[in-house]
């Protein structure tokens, strides 16, 4: 458990969010044709939004060891046809800002755990641009996620030196 729990997490919110708005999800190690350069470009560009989630720091707040923290951010480039305004981009990124909003939390749990993580900030979006016959938006949000670990105490628990 760890970002991997978080990359579930806010893949599952988007792709929920996708189905409901008829947009294409693109997700780490996968190939799309229409940014693969070797393919030749599609016949129309389908709004669709490519989703990575790029880790940071992961920690311990304790020197015990029973806590790890886990930062980083989740980034989400919209992707539309180019020439037709900023529209369609904006009405997807403002659909996207409802999803994941500052504050908000997501929760996976299992048999074995339950697994929190949270947006630490509003979603960001820098300038758009165009790129082929596509106008794409990168927007991102920061998240962190807190979890304590059970330890084994005889992991670390030694004799001290006499003194």
């Amino acid at each position: 458990m760890g970002h991997d729990t978080v990359r579930f997490l806010f893949q599952a919110a988007l792709y929920e969010w996708a189905e409901l708005n008829n947009v294409h999800i693109e997700t780490d190690n996968e190939k799309n044709q229409q940014v693969d350069p070797a393919l030749p470009p599609p016949p129309a560009v389908t709004p669709r939004v490519s989703a990575h989630i790029i880790p940071a720091d992961t920690f311990s707040a304790t020197l015990g060891g029973d806590h790890e923290a886990f930062i980083g951010m989740f980034q989400m480039t919209v992707f539309t046809q180019d020439g037709t305004g900023t529209g369609s981009s904006d009405d997807i990124i403002n659909s996207l800002k409802k999803v994941f909003r500052n504050n908000r939390r997501f929760v996976g749990r299992n048999d074995e755990y339950e697994f929190v993580v949270q947006i630490t900030s509003p979603i960001h979006t820098p300038e758009g641009k165009q790129e082929g016959v596509e106008w794409l938006v990168h927007t991102y949000f920061e998240y962190r996620a807190d979890i304590n670990v059970i330890i084994d105490k005889e992991d670390f628990e030694y004799g001290l030196p006499p003194s």
